[in-house]
């Protein structure tokens, strides 16, 4: 028997570590952060199952691209604010595109800075080109972006997800965001209610259905008695929470386009090498570029660098572009009169066919 060399358990160790941190990955949907983060995604059934969390806010340092470019979505924050380190932020407002590219990333829209998305313009020129076809619809469908608020998230689900500490959570913007700022204040006493504010007892409670984007009964209620914070707890739950601003993944436009549609591929070269003839300069009748070094006027005497094509591919070579008028002319009468029957020949079948 062969003798091999075996592993030792030294060997796999990385092996086995690298199983442990990804384990629970589904092998699809990456997602848009740039750092390790736990991110929460509320289990439905279909019945519907219930959760419970509350919003732990993130100090932002700096004026980010987010805030600059897209006020709408974010709001900025003064000077002052920045300054005196009082720039709280309770969400962050983005666009996703799901599903991209050959691994179903998730990525973040640029549009969100207001910039040209690629992925967008595709979506844009399908709609042009649509045919009100069904899978058309859906293809069109799939490219659009999903607005989302991004939350850091303490969850009372259970004892596990409490052991997690602070999550990231993605919601949809509406069904959550829109929801909660409509119910902040309590219509009926005027009370507000200060969910941003882990100290001031408030919790998120929904209910998510199975195979179903939206929530249900959403509310803004009283935190249970049991589940209050000490001081030292809520130190540790700010110490956790994520600037939002920071961890996530800015592709460019370059980079997205690659990841939608794929590196460049031979017939874009050579797509790009047919512009680039078409885009020189105009010239006169057939011929391309002005009339170069010409030959004598008898048109016998061929410039050297053209004697091994001459009378032989009119035309279809490339340095064909850059031949003199007067050279070009006598190749082209050569390959015609070289596709003619020579007249012995025209003569001998005529005889025979007497």
């Amino acid at each position: 028997m062969t003798n091999r060399s075996r592993p030792s358990t030294e060997d796999m160790e990385d092996q086995h570590q690298h199983s442990y941190d990804h384990r629970g990955d589904t092998g699809k949907y990456g997602n848009i952060y740039k750092e390790d983060v736990v991110v929460w995604w509320p289990a439905g059934s279909d019945k519907g199952t219930e959760h419970e969390f509350c919003i732990v806010p993130y100090l932002s340092k700096e004026n980010t691209v987010f805030r600059i470019k897209n006020p709408d979505f974010n709001a900025p924050f003064s000077d002052k604010k920045l300054k005196e380190g009082q720039a709280w932020a309770h969400k962050l407002t983005v666009l996703i595109h799901g599903s991209i590219g050959v691994n179903k990333d998730n990525v973040l829209c640029l549009r969100t800075f207001r910039e040209s998305c690629p992925i967008c313009e595709d979506r844009d020129r399908l709609i042009k080109e649509s045919d009100d076809s069904k899978a058309m619809q859906e293809q069109i469908s799939a490219l659009s972006p999903a607005k989302r608020a991004i939350y850091n998230v303490f969850i009372f689900d259970s004892e596990d997800e409490m052991k997690k500490g602070v999550q990231v959570w993605e919601s949809p913007h509406q069904s959550i965001e829109d929801a909660l700022s409509e119910l902040y204040v309590d219509r009926r006493t005027g009370e507000k209610k200060y969910f941003t504010i882990p100290e001031e007892g408030w919790n998120i409670c929904f209910e998510k259905r199975k195979e179903n984007p939206h929530y249900r009964r959403v509310e803004i209620l009283k935190r249970k008695k049991q589940d209050e914070f000490s001081e030292k707890e809520l130190g540790e739950l700010y110490d956790m929470a994520h600037n939002l601003e920071e961890i996530i993944d800015i592709k460019s436009y370059d980079e997205l386009k690659e990841m939608h549609l794929g590196p460049k591929k031979e017939e874009e070269k050579e797509e790009k090498k047919e512009r680039e003839t078409e885009e020189r300069p105009e010239r006169t009748s057939r011929f391309r570029g002005e009339e170069r070094e010409e030959t004598k006027k008898d048109g016998k005497e061929v410039p050297e660098e053209y004697k091994d094509c001459f009378g032989v591919q009119n035309g279809e070579l490339e340095k064909c572009e850059d031949c003199p008028k007067k050279v070009w002319e006598d190749c082209y009468r050569k390959c015609e009169e070289a596709k003619k029957p020579k007249e012995r020949e025209t003569g001998r079948r005529r005889d025979i066919g007497r």
